[in-house]
């Protein structure tokens, strides 16, 4: 695969700092293909191991995926289900990514490059039709952090994203992990870039190793982090944590207050599910409804009691209205997603291809949906 050339610019840390990052720009010449198919669901030939989908327009999806063996292989692809039509981006030797969203053209993704965090973005038109450019950052082994015990971090990786333009600003919203000597942890951090002063990023690590963070999503008004708090008697707990977003007076300011980084504390903009209620064993995933609206989906499986709880929140500042639990299928939650139009929830197990379920937000109806396979 052809090198490219590598440029540096500067991104500002919490505390003033300057971070040096390293910007990849990656013409999508390399590795180009195109296929047609008249099932476009079998596409690759060869199976992918990891993948994630997004949806771009009405027949338009891009997919990121990876496979492990045989033929390794990390790619983009721009599936057109109107015409069976597949076009492949391959980034086979640069960065992984994790998660990626796409909004107004434009893919955003988060991951990591030789074991630093990395986020970036490409014009999906620009690299899948006319040659254009990726555009990589990866921020330096070592960052300044202001808060003691630690002096600088790595932060190692970004797992998942949110991105919104505030007056024309982009902001990444992320969340990741961060390594140093004694104070490892998970970390949030805001990225986004000024036409007058260039890229920043303020972050904020939790090294006391209370909160995992899991998801993340915007609402109209807020940042909410969801995770798994991890009690002194090793219960665990579902935690919502959330930042007010900027609005276009404060647009490129930090979403932390005032651009000061303070330790993430357990007692701050958090609301915490008391295992009592019930146990947050593994995973949590978060979906935006409509406002300020969401819903939180916990896992507790590996025990006598699986179950998955989705819970219904109006705002993150109040316990949720509603809960629905599932508890026949004893298996993990494999995918879900959010129809804004007729307001409706849906969910598919990992146990099953036969059904999916439906949760309508406005009535709190549960209905099983079968799936004719013939």
């Amino acid at each position: 695969m052809k090198h490219f050339s590598r440029t540096k610019n500067s991104i500002t840390a919490v505390i003033q700092k300057t971070i040096v990052v390293v910007i990849v720009i990656v013409s999508s010449v390399c590795g180009l293909t195109a296929s047609a198919q008249d099932i476009v669901f079998e596409h690759p030939n060869n199976p992918s191991e990891f993948s994630t989908i997004r949806n771009y327009t009405n027949d338009v999806d891009i997919k990121y995926e990876i496979r492990i063996n045989p033929n390794y292989h990390k790619r983009f692809n721009y599936i057109d289900r109107s015409s069976g039509t597949v076009i492949t981006f391959n980034i086979d030797n640069y960065w992984t990514v994790s998660d990626f969203r796409v909004m107004d053209g434009y893919v955003y993704f988060c991951g990591q490059d030789n074991g630093c965090a990395t986020f970036g973005w490409f014009n999906i038109d620009s690299v899948f039709f006319y040659n254009g450019n990726v555009h990589v950052m990866t921020l330096p082994s070592a960052v300044p952090y202001s808060m003691l015990p630690c002096l600088s971090v790595n932060i190692s990786r970004f797992d998942r994203l949110a991105v919104e333009r505030i007056n024309g600003i982009d902001h990444f919203y992320l969340i990741g992990y961060a390594e140093s000597g004694n104070c490892n942890g998970d970390v949030i951090a805001d990225a986004w870039h000024s036409p007058s002063t260039g890229w920043h990023i303020f972050y904020s690590i939790e090294y006391q190793y209370d909160l995992d963070y899991q998801d993340l999503t915007l609402t109209d008004r807020n940042l909410v982090v969801v995770g798994t708090l991890t009690t002194s008697d090793n219960h665990y707990e579902q935690f919502l944590q959330y930042y007010t977003k900027q609005t276009p007076a404060n647009a490129d300011k930090s979403i932390f207050s005032n651009n000061v980084l303070c330790p993430i504390d357990t007692n701050y903009n958090l609301y915490v599910v008391p295992h009592s209620i019930y146990e947050q064993q593994i995973s949590t995933t978060i979906v935006h409804t409509m406002g300020d609206s969401f819903v939180t989906f916990g896992e507790n499986v590996g025990t006598s009691n699986n179950f998955i709880v989705v819970s219904y929140f109006n705002t993150p500042t109040m316990p949720p209205v509603e809960r629905f639990l599932f508890k026949e299928d004893r298996s993990r939650l494999r995918e879900v997603t959010f129809d804004k139009k007729n307001g409706v929830l849906g969910l598919v197990m990992w146990c099953t291809a036969e059904y999916f379920y439906e949760i309508a937000i406005a009535t709190g109806t549960v209905s099983r949906i079968g799936v004719d396979r013939s």
